[in-house]
């Protein structure tokens, strides 16, 4: 190993601080692994670049702080850092502007009801760049929670627009048991009848001890071959997340069925090729049942800068000294690239990299955006110089994030005087 489980954090310095709760680690049989998350690595990564790149040519008076916290994807994690935060545990002290993250919509729900159910001077707001759930809209219950990302509701009509194009009359709906797999799972269902798509079954499966194979082989046999009572179905729709979309597909392929059904899945997969491949005796195959298969997304494009930052990191050994002292788990990535033999160990320039990830440009915008409306708080109590005036210190509240970037319109080049 490059280096131990990294368990300091990522962390750079700045008069105000803002917080990020990432998966970092994925999660195995409902706990935290040793196993990085190569892609929620990069979107932290990309975060804490833009914030340098801000705090470095952005014009500002002052440093904007960052530090991010490891959820696994675990919403009992995501609440137990939540109130570290609240309670300064984590923070010594240090004044939080926001909070961006986590990347589920369970543990977006755990985090924000935690608080929205503070007094309303003591709430922080709360922004997404990857939890999609409708649910999260109701501001009765999540009073702090700001998304840059559309919701299911998106998603679901583009699924049905797919489903009437390619003359699907019957499906069925396999999803994880989650805020964002059962409320994705319902509004298809709701919306798929009005359309006169029958739905089949609804299949739950249960993820919090990890994904039961047997439970999905048992699913996958009822959806393919159909039942007494049911026939089987035109098509097969996941609304999962994408480690789960994997057992899923190897399930799939293993039962060994022809012809391969047609495969439709959710944003969920998040871009992640990796979860489409199978250990084979060439290293790595695709899984059969992916080919072909239909992915629903929000609108993607490349960071090409970014691009640059991350192929600079994993190529040239004084980048990647640099940046893994404010960000240690680039190291575990580098690992899981380049693991250590019995006979080489240490930097070696890497020659692949992994696909820009599904929500980092949505990470940016959410950064942009948090950045651009305290700027544009502190200019208004601050109006000579855009410092951290005593006015601002003494009267400024958190909350009043929330109500600035209700509706705000964000302009990359021209929200901060780039130098």
């Amino acid at each position: 190993m490059f280096s131990e489980v990294s368990s300091q954090g990522i962390a750079i310095p700045g008069n105000v601080t803002m917080v990020g709760l990432f998966d970092i680690w994925k999660m195995e049989n409902g706990k935290c692994s040793n196993n990085i998350d190569v892609n929620s690595v990069m979107i932290t990564e990309a975060v804490k670049w833009y914030i340098t790149q801000i705090n470095k040519h952005g014009g500002l008076s002052f440093d904007i702080g960052f530090k991010a916290f490891s959820t696994c994807g675990l919403p009992s994690e995501a609440g137990k850092l939540t109130v570290d935060i609240l309670c300064d545990n984590t923070l010594h002290n240090e004044s939080v502007i926001g909070i961006i993250g986590p990347e589920t919509s369970s543990e977006s729900a755990v985090t924000s009801s935690m608080i929205s159910s503070l007094a309303e001077d003591e709430i922080m707001a709360q922004i997404s760049f990857s939890a999609t759930d409708v649910s999260l809209g109701n501001k009765n219950m999540y009073k702090n929670f700001i998304r840059v990302v559309p919701n299911n509701d998106v998603e679901i009509k583009a699924m049905i627009l797919s489903m009437l194009k390619l003359k699907w009359n019957r499906i069925s709906i396999v999803f994880e048991e989650s805020e964002y797999g059962r409320d994705g799972a319902n509004r298809l269902q709701d919306m798929a009848e009005q359309n006169d798509i029958c739905v089949s079954e609804l299949y739950s499966i249960n993820i919090d001890g990890g994904v039961d194979v047997g439970q999905v082989s048992s699913i996958l046999n009822s959806i393919m071959f159909g039942t007494d009572v049911r026939p089987a179905s035109t098509g097969i729709v996941l609304f999962a997340t994408s480690s789960t979309i994997n057992t899923i597909l190897q399930s799939m392929s293993a039962i060994n069925i022809s012809p391969v059904p047609i495969v439709m899945v959710s944003d969920g997969l998040d871009m992640n090729v990796n979860e489409l491949l199978r250990p084979s005796d060439n290293g790595l195959d695709v899984i059969p049942e992916a080919k072909g298969m239909l992915a629903l997304t929000p609108p993607y494009f490349e960071i090409s800068e970014f691009s640059k930052h991350w192929r600079n990191i994993l190529t040239n050994s004084t980048v990647f000294t640099e940046e893994s002292l404010t960000n240690p788990y680039i190291k575990d990535v580098y690992d899981s690239f380049a693991p250590c033999s019995e006979t080489v160990c240490g930097f070696r320039p890497l020659s692949q990299f992994s696909i820009q990830p599904l929500y980092l440009q949505y990470a940016l915008v959410a950064t942009h955006a948090l950045i651009s409306s305290f700027y544009t708080r502190v200019k208004s109590y601050c109006p000579d110089d855009a410092k951290l005036c005593e006015d601002f210190k003494e009267n400024f509240l958190p909350m009043e994030l929330i109500e600035s970037m209700k509706g705000m319109t964000l302009n990359f080049k021209e929200d901060f005087k780039w130098g």
